[in-house]
């Protein structure tokens, strides 16, 4: 018997090798074993993946986050050890730096942002808390956040709620019931009840006398009543002495805060549109709020995110302040709800498709937090079991909701081993899928600004940053103008050329980085003089198709005995394939000789030989591939299988 058998999308992206058994899903029907540096298109199909230009070369590998000035003016800033390096988005040319910042490359990973206008903060639990300012296209300034005053200031109780603080005005000192005090306090704020009128007085800790005593100057000069003691008073949130922020995100108007180093589910959030005032004042809708999680088992808020709601993720669950669009957060109406028992580590969640993805626990698992109609709340659903066998550990992420030159959205997951996990989704129709892209060397970070992708890549112990380039074919790459070409950062790598669809070949770079390409444009000589050449590296692109499967009235086609006679593939915009191996020739009619062959799009047909026994697909999965490093596409597969009766 012979049958046609269609596969006309793979939306379902790579499958896990456990999950390939199940052949009456969707899953696998629209599936593939392997997806390698391909790019999942809305339509179904796949293209090769983007290549990356050459922009840096870095010290070590940094953090990579977006700063946003305007839509038209977008940096990727690069985090080191000491130092901010700047690029514009747009090109990726460098847009200046700042150096003498605090952080060590330990503290990397722990670093957190929050990003608006011409200021972004960043925070760590062990420094205090820095604003980096945009003062022009390409200069920055550091400083440390400094709040509207001790009246500003956020408060937390971290004493025994049963020490009582007494002013003694006579000594201008203020005495506590019980040991609390450290020197690091000197300078902080605190604040103490003023049981007379009923409100707090604000002041600053100044000379630090003992445990129990320190001096006090008081905001305006009103202090609390004279030798009348009182339980109600708080420290600053923030010091030398109990840590500072770590998470901090920008929502509503508001600067939120989550979680210190030594009060980790606390929240504090500022007053609306002043990001330096935490004063609670009088619970008034604008007003600064004040609460926390309250969950047993929560030690420390590792993230918090302004998706469609404010979320809290901790390393023991998921939680967020319900809101609507005609009652938002204020302090009388904040309260928390506990959405899912999963953590999730240093790696940042990202608001994406209509919800926000996370990294599950260890890194090992991708969720999916989003509203549904059905529970009437939020949800996180695993999205990565489909593709567990690519996740590998997880250890940054980066979220892109369009790209340059495409309507898609994607995920990138950077693991371990140095490769890219990629989810691509479409909510709306249920789509995700994943594919596994690589590259000569290792990435090791991965970051969006615009809509432009970043990665930080290390190849021969050199880590260098790249940008991701739909107009491009190779990775690491340079532009360089014939007749001498050269790629000076590629020294000892195989270096490839191509000038559009002409590809050039490639050849080991000497140790100057020059490169001579075997492919000749004209037979009498080299390159003509003054042609722009693109130089890079080549990376492996290919699918591997899950075997056919049809089912009969006794058993499914992949339990018998069959021989794949023909594949044809649906090309797009491809310059080369080949499957099993075999390549095809994507000529046509007004094909010039002695010119580079155009894109091709279109069926391609070739045959096969060879039986294929149960459990022996190798001939059932042919492998698509390319002849050269040039950009190829595929929108649908069709095989023609016989099964001996």
């Amino acid at each position: 018997m012979k049958t046609h058998i269609s596969q006309t999308s793979f939306v379902a992206g790579t499958l896990d090798e456990a999950a390939r058994a199940r052949q009456e899903t969707a899953l696998y029907r629209h599936g593939a074993a392997a997806l390698l540096n391909c790019l999942p298109l809305a339509t179904g199909g796949v293209v090769s993946r983007w290549g990356t230009r050459h922009l840096a070369e870095l010290p070590t590998a940094p953090v990579l986050e977006q700063f946003a000035f305007s839509l038209d003016q977008s940096y990727i800033a690069a985090f080191l050890p000491g130092e901010v390096r700047f690029y514009y988005a747009a090109d990726g040319a460098a847009a200046g730096a700042l150096t003498g910042c605090p952080w060590t490359a330990g503290q990397l990973r722990g670093l957190r942002f929050a990003q608006g206008g011409d200021l972004m903060w960043v925070v760590h639990p062990d420094l205090a808390p820095r604003i980096i300012r945009r003062t022009g296209a390409d200069t920055w300034s550091l400083e440390t956040l400094a709040f509207d005053g001790p009246r500003g200031t956020p408060f937390f109780r971290y004493a025994a709620s049963a020490i009582t603080a007494t002013w003694n005005a006579a000594g201008g000192v203020l005495n506590f019931s019980a040991g609390w005090l450290a020197a690091g306090h000197a300078g902080t704020a605190l604040r103490v009840w003023d049981v007379d009128a009923s409100r707090y007085r604000h002041g600053t800790i100044g000379a630090v006398n003992s445990a129990t005593q320190c001096a006090v100057t008081w905001d305006g000069g009103a202090a609390p009543p004279d030798g009348k003691a009182t339980t109600l008073w708080e420290e600053a949130a923030f010091s030398a002495v109990r840590g500072w922020p770590r998470s901090v995100c920008l929502h509503q108007q508001r600067l939120v805060f989550g979680g210190s180093r030594d009060a980790g589910d606390a929240i504090w959030m500022s007053r609306v549109g002043q990001y330096w005032n935490f004063d609670l004042g009088t619970a008034a809708d604008a007003d600064a709020i004040a609460m926390a999680l309250g969950a047993t088992r929560v030690r420390t808020i590792a993230h918090a995110v302004s998706g469609p709601q404010l979320t809290f993720f901790t390393e023991a669950g998921v939680f967020f302040v319900p809101e609507q669009e005609t009652r938002p957060i204020t302090p009388t109406t904040a309260r928390i709800r506990h959405v899912a028992p999963f953590g999730t580590g240093d790696v940042r969640p990202g608001a994406f498709d209509g919800g926000v993805l996370f990294v599950q626990g260890r890194g090992r698992a991708v969720r999916d937090l989003a509203y549904t109609a059905e529970a009437d709340n939020l949800t996180a659903d695993p999205v990565s079991l489909p593709a567990t066998d690519l996740i590998g550990e997880i250890v940054d992420a980066a979220y892109l909701p369009g790209a340059q030159d495409r309507p898609e959205q994607y995920a990138f997951f950077v693991n371990a081993a140095g490769r890219i996990a990629l989810f691509h989704s479409i909510r709306e129709q249920k789509i995700g899928a994943w594919c596994e892209w690589t590259t000569q060397g290792a990435f090791r970070a991965v970051g969006v600004a615009g809509d432009a992708v970043f990665v930080a890549v290390q190849r021969n112990g050199t880590v260098r940053l790249e940008r991701f380039d739909p107009a491009l074919a190779f990775d690491a790459t340079v532009e360089d103008v014939t007749p001498s070409l050269a790629a000076p950062h590629l020294a000892g790598f195989e270096v490839h050329g191509r000038i559009g669809d002409d590809y050039l070949g490639g050849a080991v770079a000497g140790g100057d980085g020059a490169v001579t390409l075997p492919r000749q444009l004209d037979e009498q000589g080299g390159l003509d003089d003054g042609l722009t050449v693109e130089l890079g590296l080549a990376f492996d692109w290919w699918i591997d198709p899950l075997p056919p499967v049809i089912d009969l009235p006794d058993g499914t086609l992949a339990q018998r005995t069959q021989r794949v006679l023909e594949t044809h593939l649906r090309l797009y915009r491809a310059r080369s394939a080949r499957v099993g191996g075999t390549s095809l020739t994507l000529l046509s009619d007004g094909f010039t000789v002695g010119a580079a062959p155009p894109a091709r799009d279109g069926w391609w047909m070739t045959r096969h030989l060879g039986f294929a026994r149960p459990n022996e697909p190798a001939a059932l999965t042919r492998r698509i591939d390319r002849d050269v490093p040039m950009p190829v596409g595929v929108l649908a597969l069709k095989r023609v299988v016989v099964v001996p009766l």
